[in-house]
């Protein structure tokens, strides 16, 4: 059995009030891309095995697919449902980069808990699914769905988006050699005093709202000047406008699939691959 875990692209990211529980209230468009994906293989081995080309990562207990593979083996209905998942072992490709603010991680767990619940017969509804994926981080609830949608609270609130519709648009996404862990990102953005980005109008996503905004790219930007350096040069290389993936570091574009293709074109024939850790293009569901 096989699942394909797709990169989340947060199209417009707001940060409202912190919360007493520490967590941040925010409200976040979001979208998924299917052509920039991890993939599972659930088999009979026991084993749990990483493959990637790009980082050494260690499938211990802090593994989001292993908590995954915990949290749904102890809910009652599949512990009763006769399916015995105990000696199953996956086998995950690492395709998404980490700290790359593309929820490689969150897509992981999320494409773990759908796969676990097609081999015991969809023992869990969505509803139940989302449950889980709560435990395991904000903003897996959204992952579990991987479609365009809303999301709230602290990432949990999902309202998926039944008639996104962007046409032939298509995402060009470039992760750059930098590093964005998250926590560092949020720190820096408390430091700033929480400030909020005025956003760029992107006519293909007018119906969804009026501009494309990321109030952590603000801190992203402050704390890595060099993912700046990075985003001006392959600007000036395509003539394009580029956003900040959630708190970084990949950045991404949107247009028609010609403009796409020749715009990776230029990027691919001007930037070193020692300086990239991913690019591609994909269609967004």
């Amino acid at each position: 059995m096989k699942e394909i875990a797709p990169a989340k692209l947060t199209l417009t990211l707001r940060m409202l009030d912190k919360r007493e529980d520490g967590f941040n209230e925010l409200s976040a468009l979001t979208v998924f891309l299917p052509e920039i994906s991890d993939g599972l293989t659930l088999n009979s081995s026991g084993n749990f095995e990483i493959q990637s080309e790009n980082i050494a990562m260690s499938p211990d207990d802090s593994n989001l697919v292993v908590r995954a593979f915990q949290l749904f083996s102890s809910h009652s209905k599949v512990i009763d449902c006769g399916v015995d998942i105990s000696n199953l072992g996956f086998v995950l490709e690492k395709h998404i980069p980490i700290a790359a603010g593309l929820g490689g991680g969150s897509a992981d767990a999320a494409g773990t808990l759908r796969i676990l619940n097609e081999k015991c017969g969809f023992v869990l509804n969505n509803n139940e699914l989302v449950e889980i994926a709560t435990w395991l981080g904000s903003d897996i609830p959204g992952c579990i769905y991987s479609k365009a949608l809303w999301m709230e609270g602290r990432g949990e609130i999902v309202e998926p988006i039944n008639d996104f519709d962007t046409g032939d648009q298509r995402v060009l996404a470039i992760t750059p050699n930098i590093f964005c862990p998250t926590p560092l990102v949020y720190k820096k953005y408390e430091q700033m005093g929480r400030p909020t980005d005025v956003g760029v109008e992107v006519k293909s996503f007018s119906r969804y709202t009026a501009n494309l905004h990321n109030d952590l790219a603000l801190a992203a930007f402050e704390q890595f000047p060099n993912l700046v350096e990075f985003k001006d040069n392959i600007q000036s290389i395509t003539g394009l406008k580029f956003f900040l993936a959630g708190s970084g570091s990949t950045l991404f574009t949107i247009g028609d699939p010609e403009l796409i293709s020749e715009s990776k074109r230029r990027i691919e024939n001007e930037i070193s691959l020692e300086d990239i850790r991913l690019l591609a293009t994909s269609s967004i569901v």
